[in-house]
């Protein structure tokens, strides 16, 4: 091999190895468009955000899911095995195994209290989320 040919294939491979370097490191993740002033102040209507597919979601993290054909960031209030109590048209989220006293009440419009049972646990896949703009 001439010395040319080598100088040519140096920068190459060093090009490929750094492509796929950067599939494997973006391969979790997935930049978004935000729609909507659900999430104000926290993210604008209109921002990109950065979102990694695979880590589990905990208490006040951002999530990202589709529902009903829209992709929704919200954060992440409830998680699985949290007790909730409605009445009439509040929602109170408490965590009995944590480090710490928590409880959350939140506002619930009327067509989502009729879908709502009156108490409960929050299931091994089951979270509850809402919008930075209550």
């Amino acid at each position: 091999m001439s010395k040319r040919h080598r100088q040519i294939g140096l920068p190459i491979s060093g090009i490929f190895l750094m492509v796929l370097l950067l599939i494997a490191f973006l391969q979790p993740y997935r930049l978004a468009l935000v729609r909507g002033t659900s999430m104000l102040p926290t993210i604008e209507d209109r921002q990109v955000v950065l979102i990694h597919k695979k880590r589990q979601p905990n208490r006040f993290q951002l999530i990202a899911f589709e529902q009903e054909g829209k992709f929704l960031i919200k954060r992440v209030i409830g998680v699985p095995g949290d007790s909730f109590v409605r009445t009439q048209e509040r929602l109170l989220i408490g965590a009995e195994d944590t480090d710490f006293d928590f409880s959350f009440m939140i506002t619930v419009k009327d067509e989502a209290v009729e879908a709502l049972p009156i108490r409960g646990y929050l299931k091994e896949d089951e979270y509850f989320v809402v919008g930075d703009a209550l």
